[in-house]
């Protein structure tokens, strides 16, 4: 139950934030600065009801009893200055590409985990795993077929658009191929 709510969170959250830099016309650090202080909030609030912090049940194993230290204090902030770079990636990426693609790379970087896990730590790897892997690079080989051959149909929506974006994408795509045309051909 919480995996099918956390997936559809987190697609409103990806869905919400392209459309927010898309309608404001904001880039990766303006559209940032603009939504995290909601997360933030969003954040504070749940916190207290999903993890053992010690707020409203305080135990020998909460937060609130843990033995606090320098070391301690310093892996929190590395944790809060790496959380910083990985809300920037989403937002940077979702920003140059979309919400999709950006699940596609989350998955392309599940896959990479898993498989260093199998070759660096010797973890056992079993049908399920071998399966969900082959499920996740088909399904990413399909997307980027799509994406280059233009089946996609967001590719003619924002091209109708005319977004600053997908135009010069676009006029780059030309240029790449006309300019590999010429030098097949030998033509200047």
């Amino acid at each position: 139950m919480f995996a099918l709510v956390n997936m559809c969170v987190t697609a409103y959250y990806q869905i919400a934030l392209q459309a927010r830099r898309e309608a404001l016309g904001l880039n990766a650090q303006q559209l940032l600065h603009n939504a995290m202080p909601l997360c933030t909030v969003v954040a504070i609030i749940l916190i207290p009801f999903f993890d053992n912090v010690g707020l409203i049940t305080p135990n020998a194993e909460s937060l609130s009893q843990y033995p606090w230290n320098a070391s301690v204090l310093f892996a929190i902030g590395a944790s809060c200055l790496l959380s910083v770079g990985v809300n920037y990636a989403i937002v940077a990426l979702i920003a140059a590409t979309s919400a999709v693609t950006y699940n596609v790379v989350g998955h392309f970087k599940t896959v990479l985990i898993l498989g260093a896990s199998f070759v660096m730590l010797a973890y056992p790897m079993d049908g399920r795993n071998i399966s969900g892997i082959a499920v996740a690079l088909v399904g990413m080989a399909l997307y980027t077929h799509a994406k280059l051959s233009g089946d996609s149909p967001a590719a003619p929506a924002a091209a109708v658009q005319g977004g600053k974006h997908e135009a010069g994408a676009a006029a780059e795509r030309a240029s790449l191929v006309g300019s590999s045309q010429t030098s097949s051909t030998g033509a200047p």
